[in-house]
């Protein structure tokens, strides 16, 4: 009787643990009031081209050096003052468009329902597959609008190691914060 407890006492412990692989620093940008974790191990940053809208990008060092595929995590902040969108269902509508336009084959999955939020406001969650030369891939895009401003992170990846990093990104994209300014 007691190995069948050690024994499930192992398991739960083994499990338990392994949702604790990695330690998650905190990103922090004051000049455009986001915050975000992610994982200490084997993720670095880079600024990418604030002319962009592209803010922070994320990405795991460990991936297949041979695969020239992308595999990151963008956040983009875009001033949306000017364009009156004060809603999110407006700008998802904007952005399911764009990505039509860019990419007419793109199969695109409104995963947005009344309990999708970001930062704790009330966001959009859209899901596609796009082609980008021999790279099939698949994104995943939340989005919110706050204060004249669509704050969105886009996760991509190739389609066949989209699932596998996925609960990773959803942590990362969990503790993404909107600062509230002074």
């Amino acid at each position: 009787m007691i190995l069948p407890s050690v024994l499930i006492a192992s398991g739960i412990i083994f499990y338990i643990s392994r949702s604790f692989v990695f330690n998650y620093l905190v990103y922090e940008n004051t000049k455009h009031g986001i915050q975000i974790k992610y994982p200490s191990n084997g993720w670095q940053i880079a600024n990418p081209d604030d002319f962009t809208g592209e803010v922070l990008k994320l990405f795991p060092t460990n991936r297949n050096k041979l695969s020239s595929c992308p595999l990151d995590v963008f956040i983009s902040i875009n001033d949306v003052s000017e364009e009156k969108i004060i809603s999110v269902d407006k700008y998802k509508n904007l952005v399911i468009k764009k990505i039509k336009n860019i990419s007419p084959k793109s199969e695109i999955i409104d995963d947005s329902d009344s309990a999708t939020t970001l930062s704790n406001f009330k966001a959009y969650e859209l899901v596609y597959t796009r082609q980008d030369g021999k790279c099939n891939l698949r994104v995943m895009e939340i989005g919110t609008v706050r204060d004249g401003k669509a704050y969105y992170i886009t996760y991509t990846a190739e389609e066949k190691q989209f699932s596998e990093l996925l609960p990773t990104v959803e942590k990362m994209i969990n503790s993404f914060q909107i600062m509230e300014s002074n």
